[in-house]
Formats: C-alpha cells, sequence, structure tokens
C-alpha cells in the first residue's frame, strides 16, 4: 500500500509540473502575442533611383556594349543543355584567338568599350554633371597631360644615382664603375623608396613565434607574371608578347631620353634580361610548395646571414 501511494505521488507530481510547464508556456505566448501586436514596424525611407549619366559618349556606348553580349550568343543551341555554346559559339567563332593571349571574352571586350566610352567623355565633355565625374577628369587629365619624356628623365636620373646609369641605353657605362656595395645599396633602394622588390622582397611584421617583436621577412624574388607563364611550354606566346612589349618600352624611352644607343643593342640587351628573368623563374620555388609557415620560419641575426649567404650585401 505504500508502494502505491508513492507512486501516485509521484504521478501526482508529474501532472503537477506538466500543467505548470504548460501554464508558463501559454503565458510567454502571450506576452509574445500582446509584444508583436503592440509594437510597430519601423518606416524605411524608400532607395532613391539611380542618377543615370546622359553625358556624351555613355548612351551610345552602353548599346554597343549590349550589343557585343547579344552578338555572342548562338539560339541554335539550347542553353538547358549545351550553355556554354550558348552564350560562347558565335563570339569564338567571330574572334579567333590573337597570337600570346590565353582566352579572350564578350566581358572583357565589353570593359573595353565602356573604358574608352568613359575616356572620351572625360576628355572632350567641358561641364560634367556630377561632382564625381568633376573629380575624375581632373585626375585624368593630370595623368594624361604629363609629357613621357618628363616621367623619362626622372627615371633616368633615379637610375643615374642608383646604379651609376642605365647600361641598356648607355654606350659608355662601364661596369666597373659600379662596384658590389654600390649594386646592393640599389636594390634596397628600389624596394626602400620606390616599392619596387627585385632580386629579393622583404617586409616587417610581427614575428608569429614571439609577438613581442617585429621581424624582417625576407621571401623570394617577385615575378612580373604567374610563375607558370616562364616554366610551362604552353604559354611560350606569353613570353614572346612580353619580350616584344620589353622592347617596344626601351625603343620609347630612348627616345625619350635622346639616347643614341642602335636598335640592335636594344633588342639584345632586352633579350638577355629576359633570358635573366626566366632563368631566374626557373630557379624560385612554386607558391604551393611555400604554404608551410613553420617550415618556412628560418631565424636569422645579421651576422648569421653574413655569415650563410656573404654574396649578398647586407651591409650596403
Amino acid at each position: 500500500m505504500a508502494d502505491a501511494t508513492g507512486a501516485i505521488s509521484k504521478i501526482v507530481l508529474g501532472i503537477a509540473s506538466l500543467v505548470l510547464n504548460i501554464l508558463i508556456l501559454k503565458k510567454e505566448n502571450e506576452n509574445q502575442q500582446e509584444s508583436v501586436a503592440t509594437t510597430s514596424r519601423p518606416t524605411f525611407a524608400p532607395t532613391p533611383q539611380p542618377t543615370i549619366s546622359n553625358s556624351p559618349g555613355f548612351k551610345a556606348t552602353k548599346f554597343a556594349a549590349a550589343d557585343i553580349l547579344l552578338k555572342g550568343l548562338d539560339f541554335n543551341f539550347d542553353p538547358c543543355k549545351d550553355f556554354y555554346m550558348f552564350t560562347c559559339n558565335k563570339f569564338l567563332a567571330s574572334n579567333p584567338l590573337p597570337s600570346g593571349v590565353s582566352r579572350i571574352g564578350t566581358y572583357a571586350q565589353t570593359q573595353r568599350e565602356v573604358n574608352t566610352a568613359i575616356a572620351i567623355a572625360l576628355n572632350t565633355t567641358a561641364n560634367l554633371a556630377s561632382n564625381t565625374e568633376k573629380i575624375m577628369q581632373k585626375v585624368f587629365t593630370s595623368c594624361m597631360t604629363l609629357p613621357s619624356a618628363g616621367k623619362s628623365a626622372r627615371v633616368l636620373e633615379a637610375m643615374v644615382a642608383t646604379f651609376k646609369g642605365f647600361p641598356m641605353l648607355d654606350p659608355n657605362w662601364q661596369e666597373s664603375t659600379l662596384t658590389d656595395a654600390d649594386f646592393w645599396k640599389g636594390i634596397g633602394t628600389l624596394e626602400l623608396h620606390y616599392g619596387m622588390a627585385s632580386l629579393l622582397q622583404s617586409y616587417v611584421s610581427v614575428d608569429f613565434q614571439n609577438i613581442s617583436r617585429n621581424a624582417l621577412f625576407i621571401e623570394q624574388l617577385p615575378l612580373l607574371m604567374a610563375r607558370d607563364y616562364y616554366v610551362k611550354p604552353q604559354f611560350i606566346d606569353y613570353l614572346d608578347s612580353y619580350l616584344n612589349s620589353l622592347i617596344d618600352t626601351i625603343r620609347q624611352f630612348k627616345t625619350d631620353i635622346q639616347s643614341t644607343v642602335a636598335d640592335e643593342t636594344i633588342v639584345q640587351e632586352a633579350t638577355e634580361a629576359a633570358q635573366l628573368e626566366l632563368s631566374l623563374a626557373l630557379a624560385s620555388v612554386p607558391r604551393d610548395l611555400l604554404r608551410n609557415y613553420e617550415q618556412q620560419y628560418n631565424p636569422y641575426t645579421l651576422a648569421e646571414l653574413r655569415s650563410a649567404y656573404p654574396s649578398i650585401g647586407w651591409d650596403a
């Protein structure tokens, strides 16, 4: 009888607890409903319609850009079955891949059209509507009106001060005038004052194994193109285009500084420079092998660097 009484009391206690929980839940639901009913929704101002520029050159170009995109579509293909051929087939058929280019597309071509329209508008419109356009026009004008000869003269001055001249365009330059100390000082000057890393690149950051101090991190040289373009044979056209661009740039620089060096010398020197860059790229380590930062953490003191790598002018 005692056991039965105990069991009944436990059941009653459980029922009472359940009823109490139901009452509490009901009360909370009523409070939430009251809160929802009494709280008004915030009001927001409607989003204003975007302002469309009516400056000359923009209207015609937006239709031309849309026309480029539409000409790439091939309606002979079902986009649900072959979306690539639907979107690209006509464009690829009418736009053969130029030498030295790995891919082409309507988006890049359209962007060039838009950029050209912007340049024309900024260069020909006297009274632009918005302050944004006026600021952009001033920036554009300041970049386009500075004579290239003035830029080249300043570059030449920096080269003479740093490396005792510009060997590629100075027939009287002598290697003996540039000591090892001068060379390594020039390498440091390019990175320190011009942000141009060359044989090495470095940066200062927190020492991630001792955050109470900073460390100078030194890495391998940066490449102007992705390393694959230098080392994989399928990208040989890229290297040829790169060399041609380098030669054209040096020719323009020669004209600006009024150098008398022969054109054959420019081609030879530029080719040797590109070959050196290729050799450095081949000697570099691929990026996917440089992801283990713990493995790359090899701290040196300046004295240890002098001893381990004596060919580098650490004190220059």
